[in-house]
């Protein structure tokens, strides 16, 4: 108001107004009560246009002095990323460290566990700034400073306080199959979005945005070598530097793809990669060095010498067509580029590699499988490690037996507890164990046993680490005598609870989980013996005894039972067509022998359906032989019963269990 004319009288009256709560109106004279000021304005108020010319002349002073010391242009916020600042400095990116410390400041170590953290730290934190990745290249120093704040919130929940980090960051960033916990890298991220740029400007060339970027860096974008004579800024310049410094320290991707021939006209005959995997001047140079054109295009050679081209193996293969030349990333099954497998290529090259695969067990919870991976790589605070790390130790022993130095091998192997649970899980499960720690290795065993034995024997470890835990710092002491019972009942709860398709019963598992009946997979519940062979009268049967049942498809499997000399097939869920020769014709499903044989056959398979329910796992022969075997005897069993000439099972696989299992559907 002062820069507007206003007198100094005027202006004290209105910063009163201002500063007060409480106001009156002189009217006619006279004074009135006094009332409570409140904020906002009714619509179409004489005053509310009076204070939008207020603001505005404020915003126009401001303007007007900043243009006044040469400040032309100002950075400011569009749909998140800022405008006009520099963001290779660090102080750009204060926005993305506001938004990591607000979600990090609700979530306390004591409100959330390893698995929460793990699941927010993989998914939330890991995309936040995830517009700011795919549009700037992340400075170095905020790439560190974003990534120790998800360590510290991972390890112990809390981005203000300082804990011991028992695996380095690294390693925990690794995938799965690098003993990590596939939390990835932000640095990776960050140019695997930044390089989809690069895809998107060759496969777009017809979009006005690349036109654009044309005009201004030259036709190849500024990906050249040779374009990176002059040093520029930029968004887009920024891109093309992240690209290069990448390459230079050997994360190479413009090998990672190559040209998809269309009509042959935007490709160069010898200097792009369109046929097998260099170009076709380093493989052919004797014949580049004599051709007439080497910057002729593909096109041009296959129109001219289309011929000359026949005794070329590498170029029996490629036809022209009247599309448009494409683009195809020849990284993973894929011919489009996807940012995930990127990212995992990257941090395959940049993280250090293990070689060893992370155990990771799906009818576990989250928790016991981050529990196991510690206890494989001897990450756990026991007295031992914690000694190593420096740290003031009353007592060195093993507080389960207080006989030994407390390691991962003492407390979890030679421990006497731990030695005589193994013993009874042994038992229970009725396995040799030659070596309590062999589990480790991992299990020579089919592998639907061998996620059994490992559900089980990480359950063991999880209750045996659970009770030190309460030896030390509990307040009522576990017995040692509860320590089986508990491992049968977190192993049931936790694989039934993960296991939907699973049909369990207590008294089976708890005589051993590994038993025939304890835990069968079934995509649905067995069928009910009632109605259960289909024979087909209503078909029409040709001169040489073949039912037809439709079109021949020879990808479909086939099922067929001979029963005293009648034909009677099961059609199963992609049957198409079935040949048999049949003794006489199938009869008609209204006539009274139909319903005397289907009781016959009722009653003759009652008891092997029973052992049925029982012995059938719905999984592959070589991944369960002992189900097939068992499956085998019962079929030998069939063959031999009264009443039954012949009977035959065939597929396209050989066998399988559920082909069997089909036969007594409805």
């Amino acid at each position: 108001m002062e820069v507007m004319g206003f007198g100094e009288k005027w202006r004290m009256w209105i910063r009163g107004f201002q500063q007060s709560t409480r106001s009156l109106v002189l009217l006619n004279g006279n004074l009135t009560a006094e009332f409570q000021l409140q904020r906002g304005l009714r619509q179409g108020d004489p005053l509310s246009p009076f204070l939008f010319i207020l603001i505005m002349e404020g915003r126009y002073c401001a303007i007007s002095c900043m243009y006044r010391v040469w400040c032309r242009i100002d950075s400011f916020s569009y749909l998140g990323p800022p405008v006009g600042q520099l963001m290779h400095r660090k102080l750009a990116w204060d926005s993305i460290f506001t938004r990591f410390r607000k979600k990090l400041s609700g979530w306390k170590s004591k409100m959330l566990s390893i698995e929460g953290r793990l699941n927010l730290v993989r998914s939330l934190l890991g995309n936040l700034g995830i517009y700011f990745l795919s549009m700037f290249r992340m400075p170095n120093s905020v790439c560190k400073d974003l990534e120790r704040s998800k360590a510290r919130f991972f390890w112990e929940g809390d981005d203000c306080q300082r804990f011991l980090h028992w695996v380095k960051w690294e390693m925990v960033l690794n995938d799965k199959k690098n003993v990590g916990l596939s939390i990835g890298s932000l640095e990776s991220f960050n140019y695997s979005l930044l390089y989809k740029w690069h895809w998107r400007f060759l496969n777009s060339s017809n979009l006005l945005w690349v036109d654009l970027i044309k005009s201004c860096y030259g036709s190849d974008g500024g990906f050249c070598m040779a374009s990176r004579s002059k040093p520029k800024k930029g968004v887009w310049l920024g891109i093309v530097n992240k690209v290069w410094d990448m390459h230079y320290r050997g994360l190479i991707l413009f090998e990672s793809i190559c040209r998809r021939v269309g009509n042959g006209q935007s490709i160069s005959f010898w200097n792009d990669v369109w046929c097998g995997d260099i170009i076709l001047r380093a493989r052919f140079l004797r014949l580049c060095v004599v051709a007439s054109n080497v910057n002729a295009l593909v096109s041009d050679y296959w129109d001219g010498m289309i011929g000359g081209f026949n005794g070329f193996g590498c170029l029996m293969s490629v036809r022209l067509s009247t599309s448009r030349d494409s683009w195809r990333w020849v990284i993973g099954d894929e011919d489009t580029y996807l940012v995930k497998e990127t990212r995992l290529l990257l941090d395959r090259l940049s993280l250090p590699l293990v070689g060893v695969e992370t155990r990771w067990n799906t009818w576990l919870p989250i928790k016991i499988n981050i529990f196991i991976w510690r206890v494989v790589l001897n990450r756990l605070p026991t007295r031992d490690n914690l000694d190593r790390m420096g740290l003031d130790i009353t007592s060195m022993l093993c507080p389960v037996c207080q006989q030994a130095r407390e390691s991962v091998n003492h407390l979890f192997f030679s421990c006497t507890v731990a030695f005589h649970l193994w013993l009874k899980v042994a038992k229970w499960v009725d396995l040799h164990i030659p070596s309590f720690s062999s589990w480790v290795d991992g299990l020579t065993t089919v592998w639907f046993k061998r996620l059994i034995m490992d559900s089980v024997c990480s359950t063991l470890l999880w209750v045996m680490w659970t009770f030190r835990n309460d030896i030390l710092f509990g307040n009522k002491k576990m017995k040692k005598e509860v320590l089986f019972d508990s491992i049968v009942s977190f192993s049931i709860n936790w694989y039934s609870d993960r296991n939907r398709k699973a049909s369990i019963k207590w008294t089976d598992w708890l005589k051993n989980p590994n038993h025939k009946g304890a835990a069968c997979f079934r995509d649905k519940p067995f069928p009910q013996f009632d109605n259960l062979y289909k024979i087909f009268g209503k078909d029409r049967v040709t001169g040489n005894g073949a039912t037809d049942l439709g079109e021949e498809d020879r990808h479909k499997e086939t099922h067929m039972l001979m029963w005293k000399g009648w034909n009677i097939i099961e059609e199963t869920q992609q049957t198409a067509r079935v040949n048999s020769k049949c003794k006489r014709p199938p009869f008609d499903d209204t006539d009274s022998s139909y319903k005397e044989a289907a009781k016959e056959m009722k009653d003759t398979f009652k008891e092997v359906g029973d052992k049925l329910t029982e012995t059938i796992y719905n999984i592959g022969r070589q991944e369960n032989k002992e189900a097939y075997d068992m499956i085998d005897k019962v079929i030998e069993d069939i063959q031999h019963m009264p009443n039954i000439n012949t009977i035959g099972i065939f597929s396209k696989d050989k066998f399988r269990a559920r082909s069997f299992y089909k036969i007594t559907e409805e």
